[in-house]
């Protein structure tokens, strides 16, 4: 039972798609696909062998029947790695997470994304069990915003949907030492003189921490947190790896590997079915998700000489942010191309308006956003710690790039293609730097 809990480290999985559970609205993830072991095949090592490699199979099979597979070869190839960064973090994360000592480990960044990832935000999570109670550590700067997160089930894999979540916390509402470190009690019985509190409930299996930003970083992120069970003997040394604990982790790969893509797969193909070409969704409160966070989701389908403005008001949430991904729901190259844009890093015209364009030619307009050659695909608006929901709502206009400049404001500036490239030169040291 305790190597069963151990390895169920490999529910971050799917968080990886806290992406989809938490950003996509009502959008809810499809029937598992995986076939869980019979009770006899439980103890049997080279049998969970066998059904790893069929999970892989069908995790090949789900990508190779989407209508988009065998459009293009750059779609073909996008596919597969897909189906790679599904395994990365199948692979990476399952045997390596333990409620008895839990930690903090690194999801859905950019070698391994997955659920159309915030470029603005780094994303950790721990497995832990309702049975125990927890302290977590940290240090937040300003210009950073952190929200812990505690949630019952496994987003996406089994029979979980999306997940609950239990409660959220805010970095804004922490009470912090001078030094801007803090500590937190988690548990489902707090003691009352605790400053900071994060509550769990029965049933709960997770905690999600995320860094989130308005602006690429000038410098490495200082911040951090940890995570470590209380109790008079913690920490625990981890039993001798056996041959009945790996069978658990490789079907927990293997569930997780499926499952996952299946829900990737269905959702970005729900997305693109439901809403017409070039609009965008109703905004929406992330039902499960951070308190205070809303989000949409919209189309491209671009020719080459055409341009999709997307148009929203500057809002006052303590972040906003559009970014643009791949029929895979992946999101686009972040790091060397400018396919995500916040608040403070777009030019918010006279108007309080803010106008992206979505071209796969840079049309010289400050708000560009890099398709990377795409042709179609999705975009997602975010905002979190907003009041209420923003409003007006995003609204679109598909124009030929010829008569771009005549649907933007005429004082809307021009860049250069040297400004461009220090724009460029400086998203992918900020990356970097978010990513060390």
């Amino acid at each position: 039972m305790r190597r069963a809990v151990l390895f169920g480290g490999l529910v971050c999985l799917v968080l990886v798609g806290l992406g989809l559970a938490f950003l996509a609205g009502r959008l809810s993830a499809p029937a598992a696909r995986f076939k869980a072991p019979t009770l006899s095949e439980n103890s049997d090592l080279d049998q969970a062998w066998a059904r790893f490699i069929e999970a892989q199979q069908n995790a090949h099979a789900l990508i190779t029947a989407q209508p988009q597979f065998d459009q293009t070869p750059n779609s073909r190839a996008e596919g597969l790695r897909s189906l790679l960064f599904n395994y990365v973090n199948a692979i990476r994360v399952s045997g390596l997470q333990d409620p008895d000592n839990p930690q903090f480990m690194r999801i859905a960044d950019i070698g391994a994304k997955s659920g159309m990832d915030n470029p603005d935000t780094e994303y950790f999570m721990a497995v832990i069990s309702a049975d125990y109670d927890y302290r977590i550590r940290g240090q937040i700067h300003s210009g950073r915003t952190l929200y812990l997160q505690s949630m019952i089930g496994e987003p996406g894999v089994g029979d979980a949907g999306p997940g609950i979540s239990i409660e959220t916390r805010v970095s804004d509402d922490f009470s912090l030492n001078p030094d801007g470190t803090f500590d937190i009690i988690v548990s489902r019985n707090p003691p009352p003189d605790a400053a900071n509190i994060l509550r769990l409930d029965d049933g709960a299996r997770i905690i999600l921490a995320r860094f989130t930003q308005n602006q690429t970083p000038m410098h490495p992120p200082a911040d951090w947190v940890t995570i470590e069970r209380v109790c008079p003997t913690c920490p625990k040394p981890s039993a001798p790896l056996g041959e009945a604990d790996m069978v658990q982790v490789l079907d927990r790969v293997s569930q997780s590997l499926v499952d996952r893509t299946a829900m990737w797969t269905a959702i970005s193909d729900r997305i693109w079915t439901t809403l017409p070409r070039n609009h965008v969704g109703p905004v929406r409160e992330t039902p499960n998700g951070l308190t205070g966070q809303y989000s949409a989701f919209g189309t491209f389908d671009l020719a080459p000489d055409e341009a999709l403005i997307v148009t929203v008001p500057e809002s006052e949430a303590t972040y906003q942010g559009l970014q643009l991904a791949s029929r895979w729901f992946i999101s686009l190259d972040y790091r060397t191309r400018i396919s995500s844009l916040t608040r403070e890093e777009a030019h918010i015209d006279g108007d309080g308006l803010i106008r992206f364009v979505i071209a796969t030619s840079d049309p010289g307009t400050p708000n560009w956003l890099d398709t990377e050659a795409h042709v179609e695909g999705l975009f997602m608006l975010r905002w979190q710690g907003a009041e209420t929901k923003p409003t007006p709502a995003p609204r679109t206009q598909k124009v030929k790039m010829s008569k771009i400049w005549e649907a933007l404001p005429k004082d809307t500036p021009r860049i250069s293609p040297a400004t461009r490239s220090t724009q460029r030169q400086a998203r992918l040291r900020g990356v970097d730097m978010r990513h060390h």
